[in-house]
């Protein structure tokens, strides 16, 4: 198998990584700032410093050889175990210009699991500051005078977020020149629900912090959705939990809500799932909850009208900054290495990467109808905007009038269409016709004039809305790659990357159980490898015009890594690990709207 690392994917040099910490853009030198939790010196984890990396274009990663902050015990007690997850903050403590600030999780006890009794005082908050973005300096006075709230058994409390959220400014009746400045750490109240501790922070002295409260109480395993298909329950604790607000236009209103993000621990998972995906994956996920702030006389709550998950695969972690630049809140997350085994990952020497960045907020559709099999009211992850949801459903799906249906998702900046080097194969019926492609219709195939390791691919096809309603099921044939027969749904649509020897990965969406799969059973012949498919939830919306929405999918695929997103609302993400880490050609599994594919550097 060959040790290549990905071409447009962020790693450590080596060693292992996970989180992402301290994204964020540095006004004084004009460089983005990207940290993660790093071991140097092992391919498991623990002894976690922080890795660092800087970017002008946040495309291009110059990563450090050396660790930006790391424990040192024989000096400092209160990270002694490990550096966790923080934020950057970019001014100096005391609101100093030309400087920026790290909060981050100062451990001085492991190990650390919301199944054990909680060691109070084991995570502290701490600051440090950089001038060169290349290395943090410890403040005096860490850690800041807080601790967990006296009243509650937390079951986590680290990964502070520090940012200003003017939704909560108004909720708070908060008025000035000067937006408030609030922070978040995830955790969990032992036996009572997960949650995020809310606090508001003085911008002056970001040392000094004062409690607001839990900001959502869901209960334990409280499911977010009617049906389980949509998204998981909530686990029992919290981590690297960011906020935000986010508006979208529909017609002639503008459409706000408040967003928060976390890392889910505890997720209800069967043993057969735990055995198949591995512990951690079948009990974490990364979601999203969207909805409105709310005072009472007691706390701060945010009521979510929907919920989703920012990426139903092999992403954790996710961590965010708002992005000057484009006015817009940019999330990286950790793709996870634990589809490979330790040996493999011993004989590579890294395990873990970041995701490519992603550009979060809502999003809307207008004159909606209905979903292809789901009813409206049964999909958590979209929010019927009307004169009451069940009125505006019942119109809807009656057909007789169509309604606003608005969500959240995080998907591919764009700025990462600079990463393109040239257009590889591209189709589009009603225009530039057929570059590099052996066929046309169904089965058509793109064959690349060589391997290559970086692809992003982009296709449009219709979905038959009508073989959906009535049930029929129209015969495709056996779509065959390489030696072999790709036997699927014959109502699925979707391509397969070929990576050579035999080898591929198909992407399909199946309109009758509404689910985005790739089956990678084939894309790795090596032992020591899971192949299991990795899904998503997924659906096409109906409009009033009786029109169906096309299935529109954008692909990248780096060495081993793929994101997908399909309709700007959907994401699964997966690491693949065949023998040539390329692409050598797209076979598409349906007659495109149209397609373009580029290599990627």
């Amino acid at each position: 198998m060959k040790n290549q690392k990905p071409s447009i994917h962020l790693t450590a040099l080596h060693g292992w990584l996970n989180d992402p910490c301290a994204p964020g853009f540095l006004s004084h030198l004009n460089l983005y700032h990207l940290g993660f939790q790093w071991a140097p010196d092992r391919i498991t984890w623990g002894d976690i410093s922080w890795g660092v990396a800087t970017s002008r274009d946040l495309l291009r990663w110059s990563v450090s050889n050396k660790p930006s902050l790391s424990p040192d015990p024989s000096v400092y007690a209160y990270d002694s175990a490990s550096i966790f997850t923080g934020c950057m903050v970019d001014q100096g403590p005391r609101g100093e210009t030309g400087i920026a600030t790290c909060v981050y999780t100062s451990v001085s006890q492991l190990p650390l699991h919301f199944s054990r009794p909680y060691p109070r005082g084991a995570e502290t908050v701490s600051l440090a500051t950089t001038v060169d973005g290349r290395e943090w300096k410890r403040c005096k006075g860490n850690p800041i005078d807080l601790l967990p709230p006296a009243d509650v058994d937390v079951t986590g409390w680290r990964d502070p977020y520090v940012a200003a959220w003017p939704a909560l400014d108004g909720v708070l009746g908060k008025a000035g020149p000067q937006p408030g400045l609030y922070s978040i750490l995830s955790g969990g109240i032992r036996g009572v629900s997960p949650t995020s501790f809310l606090y508001s922070v003085n911008p002056s002295n970001l040392s000094e912090w004062k409690y607001i409260g839990p900001i959502a109480l869901p209960g334990i395993s409280k499911k977010s959705c009617p049906l389980q298909k949509w998204a998981r329950d909530l686990g029992i604790n919290w981590e690297v939990t960011n906020f935000l607000s986010s508006s979208v236009t529909a017609g002639d209103q503008t459409i706000v809500r408040d967003i928060l993000i976390c890392g889910i621990e505890g997720v209800s998972a069967s043993e057969d799932d735990k055995q198949t995906r591995g512990e951690f994956r079948a009990t974490h996920s990364q979601t999203w909850l969207s909805g409105s702030l709310v005072k009472t006389d007691e706390r701060v709550d945010l009521k979510w009208t929907a919920a989703g998950e920012m990426d139903y695969g092999a992403l954790y972690a996710a961590n965010s900054f708002f992005d000057p630049a484009v006015k817009s809140h940019i999330v990286i997350a950790w793709l996870l290495e634990d589809d490979m085994s330790e040996a493999l990952r011993e004989e590579q020497n890294w395990a873990g990467v970041l995701s490519l960045p992603r550009r979060m907020g809502l999003w809307a559709l207008e004159n909606v109808v209905g979903a292809l099999v789901s009813g409206l009211g049964e999909i958590s992850s979209v929010e019927v905007v009307g004169k009451t949801e069940k009125e505006a459903i019942g119109r809807a799906e009656a057909a007789r009038e169509g309604v606003t249906v608005i969500g959240f998702s995080a998907m591919p900046d764009a700025r990462l269409e600079d990463l393109r080097a040239e257009v590889v194969g591209e189709f589009d019926v009603g225009g530039s016709g057929i570059r590099y492609s052996e066929a046309v219709g169904p089965n058509m195939a793109f064959t690349f004039d060589k391997e290559l390791p970086a692809v992003e691919v982009k296709l449009s096809t219709i979905v038959d809305s009508e073989a959906v309603s009535d049930g029929r099921y129209e015969s495709h044939g056996t779509r065959a790659e390489g030696s072999h027969c790709h036997n699927v749904d014959s109502g699925e649509v979707g391509l397969i990357l070929d990576h050579g020897n035999s080898q591929f990965t198909s992407i399909t969406f199946s309109p009758f159980t509404e689910s985005l799969t790739i089956n990678r059973s084939y894309s790795s012949s090596a032992s020591g490898i899971k192949r299991y498919s990795e899904s998503a939830p997924h659906t096409l919306f109906r409009f009033a015009s009786q029109s169906l929405e096309t299935l529109d999918l954008h692909v990248f695929f780096d060495h081993s890594i793929i994101e997908v997103f399909a309709n700007g609302r959907t994401a699964l993400s997966t690491r693949v690990y065949p023998e040539s880490r390329a692409v050598y050609g797209v076979k598409l599994l349906s007659q495109p709207v149209s397609c373009k594919m580029w290599s990627l550097h």
